[in-house]
């Protein structure tokens, strides 16, 4: 059990690890009410399932271990699988939680290494790198720094525009905070975005900024799976072929950016606790399991898919103490009264362009430093390096994560099997290569 009083360190920790979630509590929210969902609704269900998983999270744990909306992964469901395919929102939601339950069942079996193997690490770097990209050019559409065009596909937007010359201005304050090694980066470029539309004129704050949580009950506990039901009713293999691929890909993202975040969360942990007795060094299997837990909560709850958020970062490494966490879920709770202004905030272009181009930045730097890495682009490993480019670049084109991570597995195989280097292969990698062709032929 921890010793001491809360200090001075611990709040500056806990409002440091407040500032770097808080986006995602916004950011979130307006993508899914963009794909139908009431924002207000989801607002308020993933404030309350932050609070929860997190304080849940550093029960099981014994670390401050912030769970929360992860930016990534939900900008796919809402934008791709949602808006761009037509699926409702409940199957999305059935889809996050079949994802999650089996990424628990994972966790308590030794899958989790046999589903390591199965997905070559060019391919998971590719995918990663590729998701970045398709991020950051939502951020930039969105921002009105570049538009469609019916010739070479985009092209810069106007700074005529109000929007696109703030949303750049928002971008670079970001990247120049985050250089400079500025705690809270996100919401410091935000705020000033913010300031500087209110003084532009493009910006107003709503005339009733607070109110009671709303239509929680229009969101959470809707998870359909009539999507499914109605393909295996009527027998439509294209359709039963496009939901186990989504769910497959939902799993796999779901699964692979949890592990990369608490095994880096875990390294910090471990500094942390050498130098100081009274932090408690992280366990990595208890946080993937609380990770996936946290999944099956907020899928139930309708605030899309959760994992350790970059707040665990910075909770982690500041303080280390769990106690914070009781800090950070306080100010989550005012914050849950705050629906109207957050909901202007977010659907105001230039101050959520930057929290997307940035997020896509460091995702895609997560993934290229081994997609592109001087080892792999060496004659000898072209068999990894090339599908990790074909994925990397297929993504963003083809504006599908799981399109782009069949094409990436599929050229693997391929080219495995070219060299005679079937011994790089594994059973699994074999059946992902053969459901996506199964899915792209029927």
């Amino acid at each position: 059990m921890e010793k001491g009083k809360i200090s001075l360190a611990d709040v500056s920790a806990a409002i440091a690890a407040f500032g770097c979630t808080l986006f995602t509590a916004v950011m979130v929210p307006l993508m899914y009410s963009r794909a139908g969902m009431p924002f207000s609704g989801v607002y308020t269900v993933t404030i309350v399932s932050i609070m929860l998983t997190t304080i849940a999270a550093s029960i099981v744990t014994r670390t401050p271990l912030i769970m929360a909306p992860a930016v990534g992964l939900n900008a796919y469901i809402a934008y791709l699988v949602v808006i761009s395919r037509g699926m409702m929102w409940g199957d999305a939601l059935g889809i996050m939680l079949v994802s999650s339950v089996i990424f628990v069942a994972m966790m308590m079996s030794s899958l989790r290494e046999k589903l390591l193997k199965s997905l070559p690490q060019s391919i998971r770097a590719g995918l990663m790198a590729g998701l970045g990209i398709l991020i950051a050019v939502y951020g930039l559409i969105e921002g009105h720094i570049i538009m469609t065009s019916p010739v070479t596909l985009v092209t810069l937007g106007s700074f005529a525009d109000p929007m696109a010359y703030l949303s750049v201005v928002g971008i670079a304050l970001t990247m120049v905070l985050i250089v400079r090694r500025v705690r809270g980066a996100f919401i410091i470029g935000m705020a000033v975005t913010l300031v500087l539309s209110l003084i532009e004129g493009s910006f107003a704050f709503p005339k009733a900024p607070f109110m009671l949580p709303e239509r929680f009950d229009e969101v959470a506990l809707h998870v359909s799976f009539g999507f499914i039901a109605d393909a295996l009713t009527q027998g439509d293999m294209g359709a039963i072929s496009e939901y186990l691929t989504t769910l497959l890909t939902v799993f796999l993202v779901m699964s692979f950016e949890s592990m990369g975040m608490v095994e880096t969360i875990k390294n910090i942990s471990h500094d942390k606790a050498r130098d100081d007795e009274s932090v408690t060094s992280i366990n990595a299997e208890k946080s993937l399991k609380a990770s996936a837990g946290a999944g099956i909560v907020s899928a139930l709850l309708g605030a899309g898919a959760f994992a350790p958020s970059w707040g665990s970062l910075v909770a982690v490494g500041a303080s280390g103490r769990r106690r914070i966490v009781t800090i950070v879920s306080l100010l989550f709770l005012a914050l849950l009264f705050c629906a109207p202004t957050a909901q202007a905030i977010a659907e105001m272009p230039a101050i959520v362009a930057a929290p997307l181009v940035v997020t896509g930045a460091m995702i895609f730097m997560n993934g290229a430093s081994f997609a592109l890495s001087p080892s792999l682009m060496k004659h000898g490993n072209l068999t990894e390096s090339l599908p990790a480019f074909i994925t990397m670049v297929a993504i963003p084109f083809t504006f599908s994560l799981s399109d782009g991570l069949g094409i990436g597995i599929i050229m693997f195989v391929i080219l495995k099997l070219a060299a005679g280097k079937r011994s790089d292969l594994t059973p699994l990698t074999m059946i992902f290569a053969a459901l996506w062709l199964i899915h792209w032929l029927f």
